[in-house]
């Protein structure tokens, strides 16, 4: 018993300096001194002037998932830099951490799991140099898909990040593109879709704000409150389901799918593509172009297709709109229905039905309709729109003009050719014989 009671000792005596022994070592490796002792051993063997500046304050070690962590990282990469490349900029971020298996660590190969920044802030500027072409020879930089699958991270994982990126256009005169977002929550990692390696992403980036050159005039654009997406990417093409965009007014909702080998110079990928999109008209233009004279609702469905190489000619959408309550200074229609489709190879919009319809004063509700119209998108050739007239308020169709130069009362019923000459680029309205004027006053 005693010899049991002693082993015993023992095993409890080794085991006790053994959590000792290895929780001293993981305080001592989590200690700012050991970080300056890293820092400085680091500081001796790197070259003098690389052009990179980095400093953190310590390291964390995990074991549930395994991992290590740098605290407080801070990198600054200066323009003369070791690398040649015309940039500067700076990363830091509240702890840059790595996930990995140590088993792994016997075969020689230390494979990271996930990669993880969490409340950093990347800022940079590229130069205009970047992008002009050189006479040297470069070596080919092509990465193809297998060589994406050799790399030793299997994920990187974005949390809480401000990223502020300016590239300096070439032959601009110094202008500027810059590009500002919050990263909420950003993944990317490999996985397999239906017995295949590929990509996953998926992600939540809101505050996005873009800074554009005063010589590409002023975009409708410019600011989105929130973009979503989720990806998958694999050597068969990209599956979006869904990538999502809320800015002043507007949200967009897009699914669909590129088939074919983006990374493959020899394929023409094509895509189909369905998108939604739901409109507050008073948001949007006020938000967006500093217009208060819209209000309204409006709904998008379209369905596009095409080629990526060739877009401008390939391009083919079928849409759907649908509006209420729409009103524009004085001119107002309480319902607006439109079918049609989008031919960039013939540079033509096929509308099949417009119909545009308003409460009159008369009791009766005050039409619109155009059908089977094919209008050029250069507006380069004669063209006709037939239009057809059922009530309709007279001060409606022309919005505040008619009321304000003529005091009256009445609405119009028939049809009317509407052609277009692009020799006077103007418009001139026949009338039909079946043309009526109603509750003239």
């Amino acid at each position: 018993m005693k010899g049991i009671s002693r082993l015993r000792i023992a095993l409890i005596s080794l085991a006790s300096i053994t959590v000792m022994t290895i929780g001293s070592g993981i305080i001592y490796l989590e200690s700012e001194s050991f970080g300056n002792a890293m820092k400085r051993m680091i500081s001796e063997r790197s070259p003098r002037k690389i052009g990179i500046v980095g400093d953190f304050s310590h390291l964390k070690i995990y074991f549930f998932p395994p991992g290590i962590g740098i605290a407080n990282p801070k990198i600054k990469l200066e323009r003369d830099n070791i690398a040649k490349l015309p940039i500067d900029g700076s990363i830091e971020a509240k702890e840059l951490r790595a996930s990995f298996a140590p088993i792994q660590m016997f075969s020689g190969v230390l494979k990271v799991s996930e990669l993880e920044v969490s409340g950093g802030a990347v800022q940079g500027t590229l130069y205009s140099e970047l992008f002009k072409s050189s006479s040297k020879p470069k070596p080919s930089t092509r990465l193809s898909w297998k060589e994406l699958f050799q790399l030793q991270i299997n994920g990187v994982h974005f949390t809480d990040t401000y990223l502020n990126v300016k590239a300096e256009l070439p032959g601009s005169g110094q202008e500027q593109f810059g590009a500002e977002f919050v990263v909420k929550d950003l993944l990317l990692k490999k996985e397999k879709f239906s017995n295949r390696e590929g990509f996953g992403s998926s992600a939540t980036v809101r505050a996005v704000r873009l800074e554009v050159p005063k010589s590409w005039g002023h975009p409708p654009i410019q600011e989105a409150n929130q973009l979503q997406w989720n990806i998958q990417f694999t050597d068969q093409g990209l599956e979006l389901d869904p990538f999502t965009l809320d800015v002043s007014g507007v949200h967009l909702s897009t699914r669909g799918k590129i088939t074919g080998n983006l990374l493959d110079e020899r394929e023409d990928p094509s895509f189909q593509a369905k998108l939604e999109a739901e409109a507050d008209l008073g948001s949007f233009f006020l938000g967006n172009l500093n217009d208060d004279q819209w209000s309204g609702e409006a709904d998008l469905h379209a369905d596009v297709q095409g080629k990526l190489k060739n877009l401008e000619e390939t391009l083919k959408a079928r849409f759907q709109v649908e509006a209420k309550n729409v009103v524009r200074a004085q001119i107002t229609a309480s319902n607006l229905k439109a079918e049609g489709d989008l031919d960039l190879n013939e540079k033509k919009v096929k509308v099949r039905k417009v119909e545009i319809a308003d409460e009159a004063k008369h009791g009766s509700a005050g039409r619109v309709r155009i059908t089977d119209a094919e209008i050029p998108l250069r507006f380069d050739r004669e063209f006709q729109v037939p239009v057809s007239l059922e009530d309709a308020d007279i001060h409606w169709l022309g919005g505040a003009v008619p009321q304000s130069v003529f005091p009256i009362e009445s609405t119009i019923t028939g049809k009317v050719q509407a052609r277009f000459t692009p020799m006077k680029k103007s418009w001139s309205l026949h009338l039909g014989t079946d043309l009526s004027l109603d509750h003239f006053a």
